[in-house]
């Protein structure tokens, strides 16, 4: 390939789902890519190709379909066409970034690895990037995880657990970087005005468990509004398919909603807040990237990495068991340690963008 030539770019992952965190990493995606490949036709494949064309200034095209349903519409309404058209011209298909290859719910390993055998039908060079990869409790997704990673062009995770777990099915080579959240665009200073409430963020997961956090949430914010006089602003992170809101439904009568509009409404929530209450990974990456001080409600073992990764694993609390008194514990703790917690969340921040911008030289080198 001359330098002079365009270099066509297919992403692939769960974008146009009406997540807000899987959107944060498309927009740092796109501008590592653009950055990265200055000479670049960039394309997504993407849930709704609409959305995603109007949110990120792409071309997109409908993602390869994973159910019967899907499959019907894909091929009836000439998305097919678009779809392989834009595979078959593809130079580099990245995979990632996210948590694809996970069996927490099995189905999702077998949605991504449908999309990578598709590009692998066309030889395309294939690289996996700033993903999480497990847990991986079952022997057929560790054997397809494998495959995916093995033959990859080139692979980088966002925190060594994921390196490590890869290492241990098989991969080497694998580099640890950073998400790309620290690539989007961003001015700080137009949002350091912290104001008195702390964003809230939860997701549908357990139902018994669910109705108990919920409960817990509610205690919690009369004891902050008694106690500190700060409200909470719940922010939903995804409002189609497994829907936040399904959690917010039974705390609208003590809480308020804010619905971002973009990604950078987000932010300025987020940054504008005096904790992050986080479930939502992206919440809790934002909220570093904000440097608003936080404490994550882990879910999934990629909520706990993070926070390891930025030295804020003390300010963790398992979601599947933490109670009442551990959620105020942790919480006056991080308002007592507010302003260390803020040098510590700046510091990361500066690291982790400069880790992220560090796929550049590996990118480069694929052509």
């Amino acid at each position: 390939m001359k330098s002079s030539d365009k270099i066509r770019i297919l992403i692939c992952g769960n974008y146009g789902a009406s997540n807000l965190g899987d959107e944060v990493i498309l927009s740092g995606m796109i501008e590592l890519l653009k950055s990265a490949y200055k000479n670049s036709k960039i394309t997504v494949l993407s849930v709704n190709p609409a959305d995603t064309e109007k949110m990120h200034n792409v071309s997109a095209v409908k993602l390869f379909p994973a159910g019967i349903r899907s499959t019907l519409t894909f091929w009836l309404v000439g998305q097919f066409l678009k779809t392989i058209t834009a595979l078959k011209n593809a130079d580099l298909v990245v995979l990632g970034g996210g948590g694809l290859f996970s069996d927490d719910k099995p189905r999702a390993v077998w949605i991504w690895y449908l999309q990578y055998l598709w590009f692998k039908a066309f030889s395309k060079k294939v690289a996996c990037l700033a993903q999480s990869v497990g847990p991986l409790k079952n022997a057929l997704s560790r054997k397809i995880v494998m495959n995916v990673y093995k033959n990859a062009v080139f692979s980088s995770v966002r925190d060594q657990k994921s390196a490590d777990l890869l290492k241990e099915i098989g991969v080497t080579g694998t580099v640890v970087l950073a998400d790309p959240a620290y690539g989007i665009a961003y001015n700080q200073e137009s949002f350091s005005k912290k104001s008195n409430y702390i964003v809230l963020t939860l997701r549908p997961w357990a139902k018994e468990r669910d109705l108990e956090v919920n409960n817990i949430i509610e205690k919690f914010s009369d004891w902050l509004k008694h106690q500190y006089d700060l409200e909470i602003i719940f922010v939903p992170f995804q409002t189609r398919f497994d829907s936040d809101l399904e959690r917010f439904e039974h705390l609208k009568k003590l809480i308020k909603i804010k619905y971002p509009k973009d990604i950078k409404e987000a932010l300025e929530i987020i940054a504008r807040a005096r904790v992050v209450v986080g479930m939502r990974l992206h919440s809790v990456i934002l909220a570093v990237f904000t440097k608003t001080p936080f404490v994550a409600l882990s879910y999934s073992k990629k909520v706990k990495d993070f926070a390891d990764t930025v030295e804020m694993g003390e300010f963790v609390l398992d979601y599947n068991n933490f109670t009442l008194e551990q959620l105020k514990k942790t919480f006056e703790k991080v308002l007592k340690e507010e302003k260390s917690i803020e040098n510590i969340l700046e510091k990361q921040k500066l690291k982790n963008t400069y880790k992220f911008y560090d796929h550049e030289k590996y990118l480069q080198n694929l052509f």
